[in-house]
């Protein structure tokens, strides 16, 4: 076994399920299809050369996104709080005024919607669950990005949550940035994941089928640099849960720390505490989840409530509902486990004594949700449960 990024040949197993459903964010709305959707096997390996992490039974060629799927998190105020971060960041770092820009992964496009509506640009969307909306200076296209035939010269190339989906980074970059002068002085966002948080939080739901690469500091602006890029900013963001990196081709000096070598060995020593700890956070929270049954509910249908619920192998008649407060998810049911997807006030019927959030991060924005339904529940929080198991 190699790692698929730098071939080192160090690498170590971390963590192996079979049976996980190929996507988090299909759209199902009938129980029996969502409990016989396609599954993978995912069997993630860490690199400590290059501070990586993959999923070495990954296969490219079954992740076509040819379904209904729903990645949108703009219902969140948190959300769009830290969105407003990143388009401020965006004009601070790059400057968005009269650029063209280019999102390949644009989901429903509500970022390139959000920079919009501040500032004048030309913007284009790619994504196979795009809307197919246009405007003068605006245009979201329902596919997949074909460099061959995009005319237009783009400024800046925007990738957020997309680089995690891929088995190959460096293939596909190449294959997505054309050939052409401009090409040459093209600036890059990208935004993914961050392997740090993760090991962090014990965060054993993050290994989902889809997310096939978790990319570290070190290891995101190695696979750019490999592609010709160097950073101007490369940060963690959103309380650590995400990487920003900000690049262009040629040489910039990078305004990020560079220990490497020291953060490096620091991020290996703490995953494989992480793997060591993992069957025992696991077995703890099953446990609890299993002792309070009906009695409780998940809040969060998207990534980690649903990576969660088929880790556990979770069934709905163990519990039956998931909240979420995205509307286009409601009355559907979770990939793999049956679970109906409900809306916030259908709480008052289903008067849940425990509300499981697995990211403590939207504790308040739901406590006050719920508060203002008038439920009094218990919140407990399974990524500090997940914490407090591998101390």
């Amino acid at each position: 076994m190699q790692c698929s990024l730098c071939k080192g040949k160090g690498v170590w197993p971390l963590f192996r399920r079979e049976d996980i459903p190929h996507y988090n964010l299909e759209l199902i709305f009938d129980r029996d299809k969502a409990l016989n959707v396609r599954r993978g096997i995912v069997d993630f390996y860490y690199c400590p050369d290059c501070a990586f992490a993959f999923n070495a039974a990954f296969d490219q060629g079954l992740a076509d996104y040819q379904v209904s799927y729903e990645s949108s998190r703009g219902h969140s105020a948190k959300f769009l709080e830290y969105m407003q971060h990143v388009v401020q960041d965006f004009q601070d770092i790059f400057g968005i005024e009269g650029k063209t820009v280019l999102e390949i992964g644009c989901g429903d496009g509500q970022f390139l919607e959000k920079m919009r509506s501040q500032y004048n640009f030309n913007g284009y969307g790619f994504d196979p669950s795009a809307k197919t909306d246009s405007t003068t200076d605006l245009k979201l296209i329902k596919g997949y990005f074909q460099p061959a035939s995009f005319r237009p010269e783009v400024d800046i190339v925007v990738l957020r949550h997309v680089l995690e989906h891929q088995q190959n980074a460096s293939s596909f970059l190449a294959a997505i940035l054309g050939k052409g002068s401009y090409w040459n002085k093209v600036r890059l966002y990208v935004e993914v994941p961050c392997w740090e948080w993760i090991v962090k939080h014990h965060s054993f739901n993050a290994f989902s089928y889809e997310h096939c690469s978790y990319y570290s500091m070190d290891s995101l602006d190695q696979v750019l640099e490999m592609e010709g890029f160097q950073s101007k900013v490369i940060k963690y963001t959103f309380e650590g849960e995400y990487l920003q990196y900000f690049g262009e081709r040629g040489r910039v000096k990078a305004t990020g720390p560079d220990d490497r070598f020291q953060r490096k060995d620091t991020l290996a020593s703490q995953t494989r505490i992480f793997y060591k700890n993992t069957i025992k956070a696991l077995d703890q929270i099953n446990e609890t989840i299993h002792a309070h049954g009906q009695d409780a509910v998940i809040w969060g249908a998207a990534g980690k409530g649903t990576t969660l619920i088929n880790i556990l192998g979770l069934s709905y008649k163990t519990m039956e509902f998931v909240v979420d407060i995205n509307p286009a998810r409601h009355k559907t049911y979770i990939p793999g486990g049956g679970q109906q997807v409900v809306a916030p006030i259908q709480l008052k019927q289903i008067k849940p004594k425990y509300i499981y959030i697995t990211n403590s991060g939207y504790l308040e924005e739901i406590k006050t949700i719920v508060n203002d339904l008038g439920l009094k529940v218990e919140f407990i929080l399974l990524d500090r449960m997940m914490e407090g198991c591998c101390r």
